[in-house]
């Protein structure tokens, strides 16, 4: 019996109303997509001001995610199998609008309650209930849609895949748009209220073209509530409390910044909830105490230092004091941000020293200028930039400095207990390119804190440095606090801590013990109200 030659099936024309609803569905999984890559962003810099922005926030950021997205694809399948309506797939679209507002407007009262659990249970908690419920409905998207777009079997795969781009694609556009522009643009309460908004209209629209008026009401309801979430983000009242109170707020590419004023005339720059550097205003003279230790800790080493690199500038004390010193000044600062709050609230007159908007290393790499000193001074938050603290790094560094030049590190670090992994890897690695590398601790060393200031000196050769000696000669009311930090020299074995290079860096995960003592100090003595708002 001859065997029928079988041909391919012709593609099954797709009537005009079929065609229009493929492409709201294709929209909805576009912007579903877009929405739960800001989410993600959103969630991890809501946390920041009270948890930071380390590692270990943004490992519970993303594993809330792709938990919440899991269980949003296993049960959105189950729903769609048995729902399998226009009506559900919106009402799950219109309940992620709903969530995301409501996280708005409780986001304080959570990250508060949350406060008390510590770096890792409090970040996981707060990700948790507040964004969870969103991106667990967002992930329930992606079956329902798949299940009203496909028709059958023949081109399943074909149809899948258009999906999933379609919504890969709304995924890259939304990190792309937040990451470099909406973020600092419209900040984040404003920005999170947009996204509410959005879903909400797309889930309005569809419920208007299937004729579910009564379901487009509650989504209008929802997109006015969105509207006044942006009101409220977009409204700046200063907060007052505990003698402070917040004259600026900004959400800049690095970090929440804010301007902070105690009714003794201190103003203080925090970043992400960080104390960045203090100033006594009106005088303009710096409450921050190290950066003096840090100035008579160049004279000891280079006394004719007449050049200064500062990375990072923060409220500017560092180089404000040594340009008082006499010494030429440049700053590399790579947040505008900072250098523009630094200008109108922390700057009296005009800067007398040049401030570079750049990273510290693509500067150097640039720049065709040697220095007598290089002072590193920059903190995004409780995090050290990691690539600023490699070997690679120290190199390109030593490259711009004089022979009888210095560099100076400034690291907030954990070295109670024994714990000093963090240090004796920083040391160890400035020791691949400087012969002389010492450390100075900015408290006692019999009973430190558990985070220190501790000024790291290196030295392209091994000229004697008495720093305790210049720090007696210190005068001024920051005398005793010059004195002691220079006394207490810190004594590790130079075979401790591993070398740190561009391909593995963990300076991060070393951090972490401090990262989170750091968050537990500012947790226990600072204005919760004034971090959150």
């Amino acid at each position: 019996m001859a065997r029928q030659k079988r041909h391919p099936e012709k593609p099954t024309e797709t009537a005009p109303g079929q065609r229009s609803e493929r492409l709201v569905l294709s929209v909805t999984a576009l912007l579903c997509g877009a929405v739960v890559m800001v989410v993600e962003l959103l969630a991890a810099r809501f946390l920041a001001p009270l948890f930071g922005t380390c590692i270990v926030v943004w490992t519970a950021v993303i594993a809330v995610a792709l938990l919440a997205l899991a269980a949003g694809y296993a049960l959105g399948g189950r729903v769609a199998d048995r729902w399998p309506r226009p009506g559900t797939l919106f009402g799950v679209v219109l309940l992620a609008a709903l969530t995301l507002a409501l996280s708005g407007l409780v986001r304080r009262d959570v990250l508060q309650a949350a406060s008390g659990l510590g770096l890792r249970g409090g970040s996981l908690v707060a990700a948790g209930v507040l964004f969870g419920p969103t991106l667990l409905l967002l992930g329930m998207v992606s079956p329902l849609v798949v299940r009203l777009y496909t028709r059958g079997l023949e081109h399943l795969g074909q149809e899948v895949g258009r999906l999933y781009a379609l919504s890969t694609a709304g995924s890259v556009a939304g990190t792309v748009l937040s990451g470099f522009w909406l973020i600092p643009w419209l900040g984040l309460s404003r920005l999170l209220a947009c996204c509410a908004g959005l879903l909400a209209v797309l889930a309005a629209g569809g419920f208007l073209a299937h004729r579910r008026a009564g379901a487009a009401s509650l989504a209008v309801a929802t997109l006015a509530l969105a509207a006044v979430l942006g009101w409220q983000g977009g409204r700046h009242a200063p907060s007052q409390g505990n003698g402070w109170r917040v004259l600026a707020s900004r959400d800049g590419l690095y970090g929440q910044l804010k301007i902070a004023e105690s009714d003794a005339g201190e103003r203080r720059l925090l970043i992400d909830g960080v104390n960045q550097g203090a100033v006594r205003w009106p005088a303009g003279t710096p409450a921050s105490r190290y950066v003096h230790a840090i100035d008579t800790l160049i004279t000891a080493a280079a006394p004719e230092a007449s050049t200064v690199l500062v990375v990072g500038l923060g409220a500017g004390l560092m180089p404000s004091l040594l340009h008082e010193r006499g010494r030429r000044v440049e700053v590399v600062e790579i947040d505008p941000m900072v250098a523009a709050l630094q200008q109108e609230f922390l700057q009296r007159g005009p800067r007398l020293y040049p401030v570079h908007v750049a990273d510290a290393r693509r500067f150097v790499n640039t720049c065709d200028r040697v220095f007598d000193a290089i002072v590193l001074d920059a903190f995004a938050g409780d995090a050290v930039p990691g690539h600023l603290l490699s070997r690679e790094a120290f190199g390109e560094f030593a490259a711009h400095l004089t022979p009888g030049g210095a560099i100076i590190l400034n690291l907030v670090t954990v070295i109670g207990g024994g714990h000093t992994e963090a240090l004796a890897s920083v040391m160890q690695t400035m020791r691949t390119v400087f012969p002389q590398v010492r450390a100075f601790c900015s408290s006692r060393l019999d009973d430190p804190p558990d985070a220190v200031n501790v000024l790291i000196l290196a030295l392209p050769d091994d000229r004697p440095v008495d720093a305790a000696g210049e720090g007696r000669l210190a005068t001024g009311a920051n005398r005793w606090y010059v004195q002691m930090a220079l006394a207490n020299e810190l004594a590790l074995p130079t075979t401790a801590g591993a070398v740190l290079s561009d391909d593995h860096n963990p300076i991060d995960i070393l951090l972490t013990r401090s990262a989170s003592a750091w968050r537990q100090a500012i947790i226990g003595t600072e204005n919760l109200d004034m971090l959150l708002r």
